[in-house]
């Protein structure tokens, strides 16, 4: 069984739609992949990856491609608080009380 294989689909998918963004910026903007992936740090053919959401390329790969195009400020969105909401919802539930009773004298 291939790594990829052993993630679950939702994180496939959320790769495989990062990746496919990737590529539409890239066109968009008319930038060449060798020169991208050059001005990222990179080869041709792990730019190729990123753009196919491969799970086995580090996120420093992704951050550095990000950044040349222009779209690194969204990456550090990605675990902001003001957009959790489940923890938002963990952070207005009252925490346990301590299990101490008063002292007596």
């Amino acid at each position: 069984m291939k790594q990829d294989q052993k993630l679950p689909a939702d994180i496939r998918d959320s790769l495989a739609n990062l990746g496919e963004d990737i590529r539409h910026a890239r066109l968009r903007r008319e930038i060449p992949m060798d020169v991208l992936a050059r001005l990222a740090g990179t080869t041709r053919l792990t730019l190729g990856k990123v753009e196919r959401g491969a799970p086995n390329v580090s996120i420093g790969i992704y951050a550095q491609v990000l950044y040349q195009l222009g779209l690194l400020d969204a990456l550090g969105h990605v675990a902001d608080p003001a957009y959790d909401i489940e923890g938002r919802k963990l952070a207005i539930k009252p925490l346990p009380m301590r299990g101490r009773g008063a002292k007596t004298r």
